[in-house]
């Protein structure tokens, strides 16, 4: 939403995930450190709203007494929120400006907030989540973009690290607040939407203070993004998606469904440990993205595609075992081998890219994404309702390998094939 990147500083490597400060790049004439991190705590709020259900479905459940296949249901309807943001609202923010969309965003995100306080059956938590995705697909690009022209140093590198860490790290504060408050606190699927409608009253009124950065602005024309991959990059591409849509299934099945593999499979009925679950498992993904962000991507993702199918091994182990301590080792391994595959694949296609045809390549790859967010937990929902939680899991988990392997090998036939 941005537009295209700047071109490279001499020497600096473009293959390596760091974008470093570069001499095209300026920052927005109004720019200041104070702007950018209300930005960064905006964007950290909105996206920590998204996931506060999480350690939630199992007590919907009690009360509705609904399967788990709905269950699934109701969490791939964010999927569909937000690309239906990012196909149709893709360039809005270029059109009207940031603070705008922003704030449009946290106008739906309020909403969805005040359906879930209300909820009284699964219709309302379907809308709900609908209206979740909405305001996370308006949020996700603009606030990056923001972010980027923001940066008052004009680096890029810190930028896009922040953007980073903000997005890893929300998504998991959210089910660990959640659980906290249902267990330890009254009004179980209440409170905690009570005190996320005060956080995002106070990060609404700090983007009334944000400079807005697009000066021109036109009237909004809205079109559905076009999804195309240029022939020349293709394999490439195919690599990167397959990775994506197989680290995000796994994303699916910890935000949708670790609760109730806790409670069913290892017996821990704790809401608290199950918000701790999910957290440990993105504050894994962010750490490994942090400390490994200055690799290349040929050596990320090749890294990532190691050690996630490994993680995926010790979690059934922890499964079959029904050993909490195994399946938090497998938690971890996993939320490391998540972060680099995202991180690796991300770059990956931004590298290979041709800056005409960016937006709709990365229009398709986070397609994939969603679709790999949503898909595998539907599936497993459904099927853990006829063979079990655990069966249907390993399936799960036997394609997600199955994906990363065949990811792995277009990796190396175009790297084999652009170095001939």
């Amino acid at each position: 939403m941005s537009g295209p990147a700047p071109s490279a500083a001499p020497g600096a490597c473009i293959d390596h995930l760091d974008l470093r400060t570069t001499r095209l790049h300026r920052p927005h004439p109004l720019a200041a450190g104070r702007a950018f991190w209300l930005v960064a705590a905006a964007f950290l709020v909105l996206l920590l709203g998204t996931t506060i259900p999480a350690p939630l479905y199992v007590v919907y459940q009690g009360k509705w007494h609904f399967s788990a296949a709905v269950l699934t249901l109701i969490f791939a309807v964010y999927s569909a929120g937000v690309l239906a943001a990012l196909l149709l609202f893709a360039r809005l923010s270029d059109q009207v400006g940031r603070t705008r969309v922003l704030l449009a965003a946290f106008a739906v995100a309020g909403v969805s907030t005040l359906v879930f306080l209300f909820a009284d059956g699964v219709a309302t938590l379907l809308v709900a989540r609908l209206l979740s995705g909405v305001a996370a697909g308006l949020t996700q690009g603009t606030a990056t973009a923001a972010l980027a022209e923001l940066e008052p140093n004009h680096d890029l590198r810190r930028a896009a690290l922040v953007g980073a860490a903000v997005t890893s790290g929300a998504v998991g504060i959210g089910p660990l607040l959640a659980g906290l408050l249902a267990e330890y606190a009254d009004w179980k699927t209440h409170l905690v939407f009570a005190v996320y409608l005060a956080l995002l009253a106070a990060a609404t009124a700090g983007l009334l203070f944000v400079p807005e950065t697009i000066q021109s602005r036109v009237r909004p024309v809205l079109r559905v993004q076009r999804l195309a991959v240029p022939a020349a990059i293709r394999a490439p591409f195919l690599s990167a998606a397959l990775a994506i849509f197989a680290a995000f299934a796994l994303i699916g099945l910890f935000v949708s469904l670790v609760p109730s593999f806790l409670g069913r499979e290892l017996h821990q009925r704790n809401h608290a440990a199950a918000g701790l679950v999910v957290f440990v498992f993105f504050t894994c993904a962010t750490g490994a993205q942090l400390a490994l962000h200055r690799l290349t991507s040929l050596r990320v993702m090749l890294l990532g595609f190691v050690t996630l199918p490994a993680g995926l091994a010790v979690l059934m182990l922890g499964l079959s075992a029904e050993s909490l301590g195994v399946f938090v080792a497998g938690t971890i391994c996993c939320g490391i081998g998540v972060g680099l595959v995202i991180m690796g694949a991300i770059a990956s296609v931004n590298r290979v890219a041709p800056p005409e045809h960016r937006g709709e390549t990365l229009s398709a790859f986070f397609v994939a994404a969603y679709l790999g967010l949503s898909i595998p937990a539907i599936g497993v929902g459904i099927a853990s309702e006829h063979v079990g939680f655990f069966s249907s899991t390993l399936v799960c988990s036997i394609v997600v390998a199955a994906l990363l392997a065949v990811a792995a090998a277009y990796l190396s036939s175009s790297k084999a094939t652009s170095s001939s």
